[in-house]
Order: structure tokens, then C-alpha cells, then sequence
């Protein structure tokens, strides 16, 4: 005897609300072998070998729940007929309760098939009969918190409606064969319930061992009354998992109360609005992951099937969004264990994500993480990451990439000109140890393996540090980790991450330096409004040649390379600027001086994060020594001047001076920066009574 208890199991669509769900038996009343059963599977009808309409004219006999509607959707038909203002409900129910038991022909199905089978005379004359039907049910918890906890008593809250004739004395049971659940009072009654009477009635009941999140605890209701009986299911989804969104306008995301971001499960078809920039969602899964070794794994995400996530964290308060908060217009927070793994590494994982309203900080999420070592062992080589599967092209076909320098992991649907860029990048030391693009098909399809995500996979991935950094045209995910970390009993480490939309690969980069910033700056959403400071030197390159590299630095990230101009009379040239190093903020550029005479620089940038312009200008000399005879350099305001005798050089060579302001001193500065066999001489004008003592000269 095949088929699927539709209690345990339940089919879709027949389980929806407002529907009357049909199951098929053989010619004696047996229930067919392929069909369903159970208390949802409200009526049955003859299924087995129906004789119905083939194709050419043609008839034959078929089988299946299939043949089995129609001959239900006639009877309603008829019933339709007969009551008009019938709703869709009270039809359904016209049906059931006239139907006959099928419990005497089905003995190991008894009391599991439903009202019975259908039966079109007593569906038009059976009348007096009430229809109790559950509508829904919720819980209330005894302390309050919205969890239902091991030894606590809960409150099982029903609604029941009555959809046909008035009831008296009406009694309800419930049941349940759930050896986690112990029910304190299963009883409750009516006096009577009229026809279209909605009423709700409490029941309580505990539960023996901790639940996880979205648990369904299965019970049986039995309603009595006057003339009628009648059995229902209730199948409370106890602690259902929490969603609560982030929204800072051009950027929406999900927390949930299981370590999960985006989804409580997978796009489509679980709670949470993704990870949505600009009102495209380029996320499939996302959430966090812990390890300290192949066994001691902890997340939430798809596992070795590669379908059903490692629901490994039990939340031990409820999930908040707090707006305005704190420090930022929105602030969730949620406290895990990871008590459902496997093998509990014993964290206490504390989450807090901050979104912000204002502008330039509204592309980005920060989360932060203070993961406590709950066990009575050191924790040894702990890693921290956050994995996300990207499917930013519609056909998932995604590119990946890792920028070391700003410890950041991102995919994007193009490489030439992006426009769509989903990042995770390390806000806190010591930055990303550890990342890889993952290739979906070969790494947690199973590829020829067929083994799904693996916990070796996990774990190698976790702490293999710098892995694959490109992928290109392929269904990809990203994981960003940091660590190790050794946490003694009672530690904790507090690690923090942003996760980031962008439009275009220069967005993205300012996105990361505002995500660093605010993290560097306690969340404070404050913008240093200066403009860059940058400061210019001139190298001779080689030395004493007309050849020389111009060097720019500045104090904060600028937007793009500065621009540097040098002109000289009417002729001007401006350099290409290029970055020395990915540290730091530093340029070069290419000059070649054209002959004596006074220079003219000038350098503009334009700081990345706030946008103000600087502009700075200055003067420098330039002399052209030529062997045999002396020549003389003066800085551009004539206070320091520097002779060079005609045998002090044996070829053409250039000579430098610039004169500037180093805080309250006067600096003047010549070259080139090499030796020369005979003496140069510098002369120097100064006002001595400012420079009454020696030390104040320096050379």
C-alpha cells in the first residue's frame, strides 16, 4: 500500500486554504495505491480504471486522482445548483460532511481518509449538519519572548469557524504523536457555535527539547457535538523564522534570525527580499559561516545534498530593527548559538547590522559580529566568513574578483564595463586571510562527485587563505573570511564586515573606502569636509639631467590620478599621472625640462569621499650649467641663491631650486642630489634679527 500521508506530507495545491482536496479509491472503497491519504485529504472518489475520452473518437480506462476530481467537480456542480449563495467554503463542506466513512474498508487507514467518500444524494439532502474547520492557529510563549524554550508552557491559540448548520454542546480534543511535545490541556468546549461563527479556543501544552526555528509541531483536533463529529489538523509552525528588512533607499536587504542574509532559505521561495541594489536583487543565499576544523563547521548554508541548508545556529533573542538607531538610521541585531550543528564548536554569536539613510552611505550594509567562546576548551584557529551565492545575469552566468588591497571579494555581470557589483569586504584586522570564488557547478554542485557543499569544502575554503581570486561567466558565490583566532573560555572577537552594491567599478571603490571609514570613524556618519592636502617633489631622474619625475602625494583617497600641469613662458605640458603603489596615496609622472628659466607647477585633486577640490601652485628654477663657465641660480624669491664654478661640471648639466614653506620655517632646496669634486657655493639672505642664533641656520 503505496501513497503519502498528506498530514506529514502535505500536496500543493489541494492543502491550500479554500480548497477541497481529493483522493482516489477502487471499486470495493480501498484507497488506490497511489493516492494520498490523511485527515487533509478531505474526500475521496473513485479513481481506478474510470472510463473517459481518448483522443480519435476514441475511449479507455484511466487511473489516477485525476479521474477522481471530476466526478467530485460534478457533484458540486449539482450542490451549486441547489444553493446558490453557497460560498466556496460552504460548498466544500456540503461535501464533506455528507460524505461516507471510509474507516471499516481502509482498517490500517482508519480514521486517515478524510470524511469519506463522496456521495451526490445525501450532498443534495443532508441538511442540519454543522462544518467545523480550523482557520489558523498561533502560539503565545509563557515569558513573553516569542520563543517556545524547553520546559515552557506554551499557548496553542485556534480559530474555528462553522460553515454550515448552528452547533450545540461542541467539544474539542487535541492529540498529538510528537515525542517533543507534552500537552498540558487538550480540552475545550462550547456551548454552541451558529452558522458563519468564527471563535478561538486555547489550549496549552511544553515541549521537551530545544526547537529549531520554523519547527511544524503536528496536531489533531477532535470536534464534537450534537449529531456531529469531525477531525482537523493543526500544524503550528513554532518559532517561525524572523525577517526584517533594511531599506536605505537605493539598497534593501534582509537579517534574519538565523545567521542568514537576504533569504531565510533561497530566492523565491523563503522569506526576505534578497540583496536588492537599485531595484535589482542579485543574490541566491547568503549568510555566515564559522569553522575551527572538518568536523566543527557552523552555518547556514546548503550542505552535502546541495539543497537543504546547515541549519546549525538557534537564536537565543528575537530579532530587532531599530530606526532610528544609535549610531545609524537602522540598526538590527540578533543573538545566536550554534547549538543545532553536528559538532557545536559552543559559540554565542552576536549580530548587528547598521544601514544609513544619507548620502554617500546609503550602498552598503555593515554587519558586525562578537562571536564568545561559551565552551570550557580554547577554540584554536577560528575563522569567520560570509558567504554569498551571486546571481546578478538573469542566466547566472557572473564574473568574480578579489582585491587584496582593500580586502574586499566581488562579482559583477561584466568585466569590461560593469554595471551591476555585489562586494563583501573586511572592515576589521586582520583583513580578508582568506577568500575564494566559487565555481557553483564544480564546488557545491558536486560537479562529477555529485556530493553537494561539503564540510571539508567548507573548511578548506574557510581557512586555505587567498584561493581563487577570477572567475569569469559562471554561476558563482563569494566567500570572504577572516581569522585565525584563538578564543580562550569566556573570549570573545569582534569582527566586522560590509556588504556593498555598486553601479560601476569606481562606485565600488568609494563605496569600500566610505564602509572603512565609517567603521574606522565608530559608525559616525560624518564627512571630513577639507579638501586633499597634497604635497609635490621634484626628482632629477637620472640625477643632473633635463629629465625629471614629479611626485604628488595627497592625505586621503582621491577620485582619479591628480592633474599636474608645468609651463614655462607659453609652453605647457601636463603630465600623466600614474599610482607608485596600490598603498597608499602616492603619483608620478614624466617631465623633461626644455632649458633655464622659471617653472610654474600646478596640482589638482579631488578626494574621493567628499568630493572637495584642491588646487595647489608653486614656482621652482631651473639652470643650465655648462662647463667652463659659472653659473648662478636663484630661487623664485631671490633669497638663496646658489653659484656653481665652470669646473665643477664636465657636461650640460641641470640645476634645481625651490623655495617653500615647511610650517613656520623657510626650507630652499637645490639640486641635483649628487657630489661634485670642486665646491659650490650657496649665499643665503636672512633677516638676523630673526636669526640671532647659529642653531636656527641649518644646511
Amino acid at each position: 500500500d503505496d501513497g503519502t500521508d498528506n498530514d506529514r506530507d502535505p500536496h500543493f495545491p489541494s492543502n491550500y486554504n479554500h480548497v477541497l482536496a481529493v483522493g482516489s479509491i477502487n471499486s470495493i472503497e480501498r484507497k488506490s495505491y497511489f493516492s494520498n491519504f490523511g485527515i487533509s485529504v478531505d474526500v475521496f472518489a473513485p479513481g481506478e480504471s474510470v472510463l473517459s475520452t481518448f483522443p480519435n473518437n476514441q475511449y479507455g480506462r484511466i487511473s489516477g486522482t485525476s479521474m477522481s476530481t471530476p466526478l467530485v467537480a460534478g457533484i458540486a456542480g449539482l450542490v451549486k445548483t441547489l444553493h446558490p449563495d453557497f460560498t466556496v467554503d460552504q460548498l466544500r463542506e456540503q461535501l464533506r460532511v455528507s460524505a461516507k466513512s471510509l474507516d471499516s474498508a481502509n482498517p490500517q487507514r482508519a480514521g486517515k481518509m478524510g470524511k469519506g467518500k463522496i456521495q451526490a444524494l445525501q450532498a443534495l439532502t443532508v441538511t442540519g449538519l454543522p462544518a467545523i474547520r480550523v482557520i489558523s492557529s498561533s502560539f503565545v510563549d509563557a515569558n513573553g519572548n516569542g520563543l517556545i524554550e524547553p520546559g515552557e508552557s506554551a499557548e496553542l491559540r485556534t480559530k474555528f469557524t462553522n460553515y454550515l448548520a448552528p452547533a450545540t454542546n461542541v467539544q474539542f480534543t487535541i492529540s498529538t504523536d510528537d515525542v517533543l511535545v507534552s500537552i498540558k490541556n487538550g480540552n475545550a468546549s462550547l456551548a454552541a457555535m451558529n452558522t458563519n461563527d468564527t471563535t478561538e479556543v486555547s489550549f496549552t501544552f511544553e515541549v521537551r527539547d530545544n526547537l529549531r526555528e520554523g519547527e511544524v509541531l503536528p496536531f489533531i483536533v477532535d470536534i464534537r457535538a450534537d449529531n456531529y463529529t469531525d477531525r482537523d489538523v493543526i500544524d503550528l509552525i513554532a518559532n517561525p523564522p524572523q525577517v526584517l528588512n533594511h531599506d536605505t533607499g537605493p539598497l534593501q536587504t534582509s537579517i534574519t534570525s538565523q545567521g542568514n542574509i537576504g533569504f531565510t532559505g533561497f530566492a523565491d521561495d523563503s522569506p526576505g527580499v534578497g540583496f536588492v541594489f537599485n531595484h535589482d536583487n542579485y543574490l541566491f543565499e547568503g549568510g555566515l559561516m564559522i569553522g575551527t576544523g572538518v568536523q566543527t563547521v557552523s552555518d547556514c548554508i546548503r550542505g552535502a545534498d546541495g539543497q537543504t541548508q546547515d541549519d546549525d545556529f538557534r537564536p537565543i533573542s528575537l530579532l530587532s530593527l531599530i530606526s532610528p538607531g544609535e549610531l545609524a538610521d537602522e540598526e538590527g541585531e540578533i543573538v545566536m548559538v550554534d547549538s543545532f550543528a553536528t559538532h557545536p564548536i559552543g559559540l554565542k554569536i552576536s549580530q548587528k547590522s547598521y544601514a544609513f539613510k544619507v548620502e554617500p552611505f546609503t550602498d552598503f550594509v555593515i554587519f558586525k559580529y562578537i562571536v564568545e567562546n561559551l565552551s570550557a576548551e580554547t577554540q584554536n584557529n577560528l575563522y569567520i566568513g560570509l558567504f554569498f551565492d551571486w546571481d546578478i545575469n538573469e542566466d547566472a552566468q557572473d564574473f568574480a574578483r578579489f582585491d587584496a588591497m582593500k580586502n574586499m571579494g566581488y562579482a559583477l555581470n561584466s568585466i569590461d564595463r560593469p554595471t551591476q557589483i555585489a562586494a563583501t569586504k573586511v572592515l576589521t584586522a586582520p583583513g580578508a586571510t582568506s577568500y575564494r570564488s566559487i565555481n557553483n557547478p564544480a564546488d557545491i554542485y558536486g560537479g562529477t562527485a555529485g556530493n553537494g557543499f561539503t564540510d571539508l569544502e567548507k573548511w578548506n575554503f574557510l581557512k586555505d587563505g587567498i584561493q581563487t581570486t577570477t572567475l569569469d561567466s559562471t554561476d558563482v558565490s563569494t566567500l570572504t573570511t577572516t581569522g585565525p583566532f584563538n578564543l580562550a573560555p569566556g573570549q570573545s572577537v569582534e569582527v566586522a564586515f560590509a556588504v556593498i552594491g555598486a553601479n560601476d567599478m569606481q562606485q565600488l571603490v568609494k563605496n569600500a573606502e566610505l564602509a572603512q571609514f565609517l567603521w574606522d570613524h565608530n559608525l559616525i556618519a560624518i564627512l571630513d569636509t577639507r579638501p586633499p592636502v597634497t604635497t609635490t617633489n621634484i626628482f632629477q631622474n637620472p640625477a643632473a639631467s633635463q629629465f625629471a619625475e614629479i611626485v604628488v602625494t595627497a592625505d586621503r583617497t582621491l577620485q582619479a590620478p591628480p592633474g599636474v600641469d608645468i609651463w614655462i613662458d607659453t609652453d605647457t605640458t601636463s603630465l600623466s599621472m600614474t599610482k607608485i603603489s596600490p598603498e597608499g596615496e602616492a603619483y608620478k609622472g614624466s617631465f623633461e625640462f626644455t632649458g633655464s628659466g622659471t617653472y610654474t607647477l600646478r596640482t589638482r585633486a579631488t578626494a574621493l569621499l567628499n568630493g572637495q577640490d584642491s588646487s595647489q601652485t608653486r614656482s621652482f628654477a631651473v639652470a643650465e650649467a655648462t662647463p667652463g663657465l659659472t653659473t648662478q641660480l636663484s630661487t623664485t624669491d631671490h633669497k638663496a641663491r646658489l653659484y656653481i664654478p665652470g669646473e665643477a661640471v664636465q657636461k650640460k648639466t641641470y640645476f634645481l631650486a625651490d623655495a617653500f614653506k615647511e610650517e613656520t620655517r623657510d626650507v630652499y632646496r637645490f639640486g641635483p642630489a649628487k657630489k661634485f669634486k670642486v665646491p659650490l657655493e650657496i649665499e643665503i639672505a636672512y633677516d638676523p634679527v630673526l636669526y640671532r642664533h647659529p642653531q636656527k641656520l641649518f644646511v
